[in-house]
């Protein structure tokens, strides 16, 4: 039996190589980063003869583009993850893709993304691993009531504090939003969905009474399902232009206190706001397995969301 101190040396030395750099370490990781849509191909070599344990998640689910007039909506779900341990020798080929997030290019619902997908060759143990897109979070312009009386009556799964308020989720619904599976591979976790709570009992764009209950993919922070962020927004730091936020900073600093940082992202067609306006080409997107909130209309300014995590391919490979 391996000694602790053995154990942790293994791990310490491990190192995230890409694929120009592989022979130089024990894990490859794989996930586009990109603003456009689609799918992206990958192909890993077996560096010897060993094991391996491959893990796949699809893409997370994007927050809805916003329009003028609302509090905050729903978030994105988070994908499905699937888990595969496999007998490699010299040669065996790892190849698939990882799904792309879809950009709230749609006002209210900004569709699905891809899912992504690792197949095994020339090994004893062939296969696949395969893991779906978490479905994209909701909003909705409304005239009058309250943005939660409005998702309830638009069949997503809610229960009410008192009238006009209360947590809505992003299950079921017009879309038919469910918890993204995992298939194929020894361990299969559904990614969990993402709520929003409701404290102020008003219409309009102002954000000091929600609070959003973001689904995290399992295999991110834990082995045994999924996990969630859970923090409240408000209109700084992250005002949009003339009140709306995309939750964005919220979200970041939530994640970094797990120890991880989200990616950069790019400025709208006036430089200075994060992800609003008529940007179209997707603004940024989150981590892997992180999905994205929704944008909140502010007068006359149509609000994108963020872009949830897209998929992304693990293999750790042991001699």
């Amino acid at each position: 039996m391996a000694s602790l101190q053995k154990l942790l040396n293994d791990r310490a030395n491990k190192k995230l190589q890409s694929v120009e750099t592989l022979s130089g370490g024990n894990v490859f990781y794989y996930t586009f980063l990109d603003t456009q849509s689609g799918k992206c191909q990958f192909c890993y070599k077996s560096p010897g003869t060993g094991c391996i344990v491959l893990e796949v998640w699809g893409a997370a689910g994007s927050g809805g583009r916003q329009c003028c007039c609302t509090m905050a909506g729903l978030p994105g779900n988070a994908p499905g993850y699937s888990k595969k341990y496999i007998r490699v020798c010299s040669g065996t080929y790892i190849c698939g893709w990882a799904g792309c997030a879809t950009p709230a290019m749609s006002l209210c619902y900004s569709g699905r993304g891809n899912c992504s997908v690792a197949c095994v060759f020339n090994s004893g143990n062939n296969g696949c691993a395969r893991s779906e897109a978490g479905y994209g979070g909701y909003t909705r312009c409304i005239t009058s009531g309250t943005p939660y009386c409005c998702l309830r009556c638009n069949c997503f799964c809610a229960s009410e504090n008192s009238n006009g308020c209360g947590i809505v989720c992003n299950y079921r619904g017009p879309n038919g939003a469910v918890p993204a599976n995992g298939s194929s591979g020894d361990v299969n976790l559904c990614g969990g969905w993402s709520c929003t709570r409701y404290w102020c009992c008003c219409r309009g764009y102002q954000l000091c009474g929600v609070e959003h209950n973001v689904s995290i993919a399992p295999g991110i922070h834990s082995a045994e399902g999924p996990t969630c962020l859970q923090f409240s927004r408000n209109q700084a730091p992250t005002n949009n232009g003339n009140g709306g936020s995309t939750g964005r900073k919220e979200l970041e600093i939530a994640y970094a206190g797990l120890g991880n940082t989200m990616p950069g992202m790019d400025f709208c067609w006036q430089g200075s706001r994060e992800c609003g306006c008529y940007d179209m080409s997707g603004c940024y997107f989150g981590s892997p397995g992180v999905p994205g909130t929704s944008g909140v209309g502010c007068a006359g300014v149509r609000s994108m969301g963020v872009r949830g995590g897209h998929g992304a391919i693990k293999i750790t490979f042991y001699s």
